[in-house]
């Protein structure tokens, strides 16, 4: 067990010095906007029964990067856990774009109060 932790760790720091960059990688997920469910004025006194709050969040990947998967939960703490693979394309430190893609999600928060983002990726 020892000997098997010490070649990851050997591997790992061969990898990171020899300047190799890994062919996958975990998107940060950003809140871009919030807003309420229910509108602050309903027209003709109709009724909104929604609690929450709908969540715009927001992730930028390289220009010719594929999506892999992607896991968004929303916890009952009000925490939005996002997991996102992301395959980096192999021809990505040559290429050059206008602009990074970005990957938009709508997000439906239930129950009220501070709303949070946590990424749980997978770390290289």
């Amino acid at each position: 067990m020892k000997a098997l932790l010490a070649l990851v760790v050997l591997f790992n720091v061969s990898v990171v010095s020899a300047g190799i960059v890994p062919p996958y990688y975990s998107a940060e997920f950003t809140i871009k906007k919030i807003s309420p469910m229910c509108p602050a004025t309903i027209p003709a006194g109709a009724q909104c029964m929604g609690f929450g709050s709908i969540v715009v969040i927001e992730a930028i990947i390289g220009c010719t990067d594929t999506v892999e998967s992607k896991r968004i939960e929303v916890w009952g703490n009000n925490e939005i856990h996002t997991d996102v693979l992301v395959k980096r394309a192999p021809n990505a430190e040559v290429i050059r774009c206008m602009r990074a893609q970005t990957i938009t999600e709508t997000v439906l928060v239930h129950s009220p109060g501070k709303v949070t983002i946590v990424n749980d990726g997978i770390q290289f």
